[in-house]
């Protein structure tokens, strides 16, 4: 049987949950890591430029694109012109086959 959402809620502060780790839920859970400047990122993407996937790279590293978005994005999402992008839609395996190869979904 789950406990319910009172109980795990009353039970880290009365101490009753050291078995199941519930008490250090807060704890620990905060990484800290050393961010790039923008040297650090200028001299990371004219490395990658040559790179295979360096448009990609180049527009994911400075906006923080997800993976997802980037394989979602469509031609009209380009706006050469107006040298912008619109990030519409994120794309999600919906399943795989024992190759490896899957089926990509939209995200909701």
């Amino acid at each position: 049987m789950r406990p319910t959402a009172k109980q795990v809620a009353t039970a880290a502060p009365s101490g009753m949950s050291s078995r199941s780790g519930v008490d250090r839920l807060g704890r620990d859970r905060v990484k800290e890591v050393d961010a790039w400047d923008e040297d650090d990122l200028r001299k990371f993407l004219a490395v990658a430029k040559d790179h295979r996937w360096g448009a990609s790279i180049r527009l994911a590293a400075p906006y923080g694109l997800r993976r997802s978005e980037l394989i979602g994005l469509q031609l009209a999402d380009i706006d050469l012109n107006a040298m912008t992008v619109r990030i519409e839609r994120g794309l999600v395996p919906e399943s795989t086959t024992r190759r490896g190869s899957g089926r990509w979904g939209e995200m909701n």
